[in-house]
């Protein structure tokens, strides 16, 4: 594949991802799928230019994000939604699809962890109520389970969409892998 071909894919893919980003940032809502939306062209551009093409890419777009947005509106993408297709795609050609899943889903679990504690920590230096304190009173003390239990359901949900996504736009591209 020509190097002109695959920067101008990334460029394009930067584009869009800056706009998802930017819809996302004054939307009040779908934010959870405008960022999915970036997930996707990370995952194009791993399927066009392979991994060093997605990690470029994201590694471009995590900056800009930054820069344009903040950090605390960048931290999503910088630490999920950015680096997971790149990692969904190792994972899934190494080893198979029920270990990739249980990979995934603790790989997910663990991000899920340093980003609650990162919004806790936050949250108390800036006086911010909890988030987990919004939930309702119904599950009492089990609000941390709830939680718990809402994020998986989200992560299998968004993985399988991805997945989806991946296949049907991965017939029209060619691949590099």
């Amino acid at each position: 594949m020509l190097l002109s071909r695959g920067t101008a894919m990334g460029g394009i893919l930067l584009a869009v991802v800056m706009l998802f980003m930017t819809a996302a940032f004054f939307s009040p809502i779908a934010d959870f799928a405008l960022f999915s939306l970036t997930s996707l062209c990370i995952a194009v551009m791993v399927i066009y230019s392979g991994y060093r093409g997605g990690v470029i890419l994201y590694f471009a777009a995590s900056v800009l994000i930054f820069a344009f947005f903040g950090i605390v509106f960048s931290l999503p993408f910088i630490f999920f939604f950015g680096i997971y297709p790149i990692l969904k795609g190792l994972i899934e050609s190494k080893i198979s699809k029920w270990k990739a899943f249980a990979l995934k889903s603790f790989l997910f679990m663990a991000f899920a962890a340093v980003g609650i504690a990162g919004i806790s920590t936050l949250s108390g230096m800036m006086q911010m109520t909890y988030f987990l304190d919004d939930l309702p009173e119904i599950f009492g003390e089990y609000r941390i389970i709830a939680a718990g239990g809402a994020i998986v359901i989200s992560f299998m949900i968004y993985d399988q969409a991805l997945t989806l996504a991946i296949g049907v736009i991965g017939k029209f591209l060619p691949s590099k892998r």
